[in-house]
């Protein structure tokens, strides 16, 4: 099916024909298993993304985290369902119970349905209904850091939350290279310590953070870092780190996703401050979809 396979996805009986599919053409890629009928009225190449698939069957627009996904941002956890945008008065009644399980529908009185997938500044500023003031500002940084964004743009962002929106903007970076360096910066700064970013020493080509100009903090994410030559070339920046007596300290992936308190804490110790008195109550926010 020229029409599908020119797309790539999934489409409607009625845009079908409308491309010039004849409907016994249609029938016979059905029979053949070349297309997938996925619902009354609606067909799919086998290997249609789920995300597609679903937004045809709903007739809807792929948003929220499901379009920061597609449009290659980081996502710091997130469920496995697909996040469609609808019209804010149209009945969901008649919907399979399978596929509004797999969904999280989001109904707008502003929808678009010209375009499959949600602009990305869009998308980031509706993933503030899904997501932690702290995941939305691991997308919002990485848009920045990869040019998706600018600084400018995040007035712009509609986000109706006031103390979030202004949270955002404050926080906001466009240095952090992965979400582990973004939520450990976050961490830091919330604890009200100095931190510096991407900072380059001399004899080593740059640190991820360095707080209180005390010690340098590193995000290591455990794929970047696995494997003989990342464990050499580790060890080797650790070495430089001492000829300038800054000292080094790394957490994992699997710290940075448990007690940020105590990453705080530890962080703390070495460079003899007390974290901010509410650090408790402003983490319980930002963690707090």
């Amino acid at each position: 099916m020229r029409a599908l396979d020119e797309s790539g996805d999934a489409h409607r009986r009625s845009e079908l024909l409308k491309a010039g599919v004849p409907e016994r053409a249609l029938a016979r890629a059905v029979a053949a298993g070349r297309v997938l009928r996925v619902a009354p009225g609606t067909y799919a190449l086998p290997s249609a993304p789920r995300d597609v698939t679903l937004a045809r069957k709903f007739r809807a627009q792929v948003g929220c985290i499901s379009a920061c996904d597609h449009w290659g941002l980081p996502l710091w956890g997130r469920d496995a369902g697909t996040h469609l945008l609808v019209p804010r008065n149209r009945s969901a009644s008649r919907r399979d119970k399978h596929d509004l399980a797999n969904v999280t529908v989001h109904r707008t009185a502003a929808f678009s349905g010209e375009n499959l997938w949600a602009p990305l500044a869009e998308a980031i500023a509706q993933a503030s209904r899904c997501t932690s003031p702290l995941q939305q500002l691991v997308l919002i940084d990485a848009a920045l850091h990869q040019g998706f964004l600018l600084p400018a743009d995040l007035r712009c962002l509609r986000i109706r939350d006031a103390r979030r929106r202004e949270w955002l903007q404050r926080m906001a970076s466009n240095s952090a290279e992965s979400p582990l360096e973004a939520v450990t910066r976050a961490v830091l700064v919330m604890s009200g310590f100095v931190v510096q970013e991407q900072v380059r020493v001399r004899g080593v080509v740059r640190v991820d953070l360095v707080v209180e100009h005390a010690v340098a903090v590193e995000a290591d994410g455990w794929q970047y870092h696995q494997g003989r030559d990342a464990f050499e070339r580790d060890r080797a920046r650790d070495r430089a780190m001492l000829v300038t007596k800054l000292p080094v300290m790394r957490f994992t992936s699997r710290e940075l996703r448990g007690d940020l308190a105590e990453v705080a804490a530890q962080v703390a110790a070495v460079v003899n401050r007390a974290p901010h008195r509410n650090l408790e109550s402003r983490l319980a926010w930002a963690l707090r979809k």
